[in-house]
C-alpha cells in the first residue's frame, strides 16, 4: 500500500496570486488546482489542497472580478446605455418581465381566429412566424399544426 503524503504543502505568495486570478476569471475549482503546482513535488495540488489552504484566494478573486464588472456596468448604466440599465435592473433590482399568456387569452387579447389568420399578407405570416419562433424557444407555446406549417412553407417560397 502507497504511503500517504500528509506534508503540510509549500505555498507561495505566486502560487496565492494565480489563484486569485484564476478563480476571477471563473475556472472551475479542479482547473485551478491543476494550475497550481507544488514546487517541491511539482505536482499539481488537490481540489482539498487548494479548498483548504487558498479558501481566501477563491472567495477573494471571484469579489473582485464581481467588483470590476459590476463597476463597469454601473457605469454603462449611469452614462444611459439602455442595455445595461435593463441588465442591472433585472440582476440587480429583482425585476423581470412576466408575460401571461393564459391571462391575455383569457381576457381576449390573444384571441386569434382563424378567419383573421386569412387576412394577413405573407409579409405578415412571417413575421408572425417569426414572433412564434422566438416565443415557443422562450416558453412552452403549443407549435404550429402540420397544416400551418405547410402552409407558412409555401408561403416562404413564394417570397
Amino acid at each position: 500500500m502507497p504511503a500517504i503524503d500528509n506534508r503540510y504543502p509549500v505555498i507561495t505568495p505566486a502560487m496565492r496570486e494565480a489563484v486569485e486570478k484564476a478563480a476571477g476569471i471563473g475556472l472551475p475549482i479542479r482547473q485551478i488546482a491543476r494550475l497550481i503546482v507544488d514546487p517541491e513535488t511539482l505536482r499539481p495540488i488537490s481540489t482539498k489542497t487548494l479548498e483548504k489552504h487558498f479558501k481566501n484566494e477563491l472567495e477573494a478573486g471571484l469579489a473582485k472580478a464581481n467588483q470590476i464588472v459590476s463597476g463597469k456596468l454601473l457605469e454603462l448604466a449611469a452614462a444611459g446605455n439602455i442595455h445595461a440599465i435593463i441588465w442591472w435592473e433585472k440582476t440587480r433590482q429583482g425585476r423581470y418581465e412576466k408575460r401571461d399568456f393564459r391571462g391575455m387569452a383569457q381576457s381576449g387579447e390573444l384571441d386569434v381566429k382563424p378567419e383573421h389568420l386569412s387576412k394577413l399578407t405573407n409579409e405578415q405570416i412571417l413575421a408572425l412566424q417569426h414572433v412564434l419562433q422566438t416565443v415557443a424557444n422562450a416558453a412552452a407555446v403549443p407549435r404550429l399544426s402540420g397544416g400551418q406549417q405547410r402552409r407558412l412553407k409555401l408561403i416562404e417560397n413564394k417570397s
